[in-house]
């Protein structure tokens, strides 16, 4: 009896549960057929007339904004001395009154002529103790007659006439000593010096940036050391007397434009051609002709680039050869 009582209510448990469970599905029943189909999926299927579809609107096309046409930059490189360090109290104006000099185009190129120095602090000229590694890209020549002699490997000691010293890779330095101071040349650079009558020439024929340097403190002509770096293409001229015109243009067919003196008229700078100097100069014919080694043509290589650069970069107007004899072998070039 009370095992029938059990399973009686059991009975009526579970169908009063299911009972529930109809109840609470006719309601999902009852919004599916009114939303005109069934879900399989998790999705709409199914339509007819009558029905209410889903819209699907296509995302806007954004369309960018014209951009601006752009323009290529052309950078032109700066020479390697743009800013003349000269003030214009250490210049001498006694110059523009030379006869045949006074010319609006050679005012421009004497102002013009202090870009191919940079004054250097005394820290920065290379000392002798500093000097060593390699010494086989160190070459000097000389023209018959010139007085020098080899302190070291790196040191010449240069009295009279002409000489040429050049510096290549793997050497790094060697030095000029002078009567009135000391020309230091680095690595990559070549040197053409000229002492005579009293008169130190000095011609940077290749060396960039701060590789040619000059310091000169002849005591009794320098209140104190002048020390500069020489631009390629440029000449710095030294006298035991003021210099005069005759100093600073003298008949030796190289051509020579703008002048500035400066340390009461004991010093000048000017522009010079170094074309000129591979055209008539004795040192560099003397390399042109003779059955020259790797040195040579490496040097007279390397000068006739910088050469071609000078003269691209800077022009031949303003040129002139002291010696009329050779103006027809340099061209661009006028006498006074």
């Amino acid at each position: 009896m009370s095992r029938a009582l059990s399973n009686y209510l059991v009975s009526r448990t579970l169908g009063v549960s299911f009972a529930v469970v109809v109840l609470s599905l006719n309601p999902l029943c009852a919004n599916a057929q009114r939303d005109g189909g069934d879900y399989e999926g998790g999705g709409p299927r199914g339509g007819g007339e009558g029905r209410n579809h889903p819209v699907f609107f296509p995302p806007p096309v954004v369309t960018p904004p014209p951009q601006p046409e752009s323009k290529p930059v052309v950078v032109t490189p700066a020479r390697p001395f743009f800013n003349p360090v000269l003030v214009q109290t250490d210049l001498q104006s006694n110059l523009n009154s030379f006869p045949g000099n006074t010319s609006p185009l050679d005012l421009v190129f004497n102002q013009k002529a202090l870009d191919g120095a940079v004054m250097l602090k005394s820290m920065e000229f290379p000392q002798d103790d500093e000097l060593g590694g390699p010494t086989s890209g160190i070459t000097v020549k000389w023209i018959e007659g010139s007085r020098f002699n080899k302190q070291n490997e790196y040191i010449v000691k240069f009295d009279h006439g002409e000489i040429l010293v050049s510096v290549k890779k793997p050497s790094k330095q060697a030095v000029i000593k002078t009567p009135f101071g000391t020309v230091a040349i680095a690595s990559n650079g070549d040197v053409l010096a000229r002492l005579e009558k009293g008169v130190l020439r000095v011609a940077n024929l290749d060396g960039t940036g701060k590789t040619i340097k000059a310091k000169f403190d002849r005591k009794g002509l320098f209140d104190k050391p002048v020390i500069l770096a020489l631009a390629a293409g440029s000449e710095i001229v030294a006298g035991e007397k003021k210099l005069s015109r005759r100093d600073l243009r003298p008949k030796d067919g190289l051509a020579r434009r703008g002048f500035k003196i400066i340390e009461n008229s004991h010093l000048a700078i000017s522009e010079i051609s170094v074309h000129s100097i591979l055209m008539h100069n004795d040192l560099m014919t003397d390399l042109r002709q003779a059955n020259s080694g790797v040195k040579e043509r490496r040097i007279l290589g390397d000068v006739s680039k910088m050469a071609a650069i000078l003269n691209a970069r800077n022009g031949t107007q303003g040129f002139r050869v002291e010696d009329p004899a050779q103006v027809a072998a340099t061209p661009g070039q006028t006498t006074n």
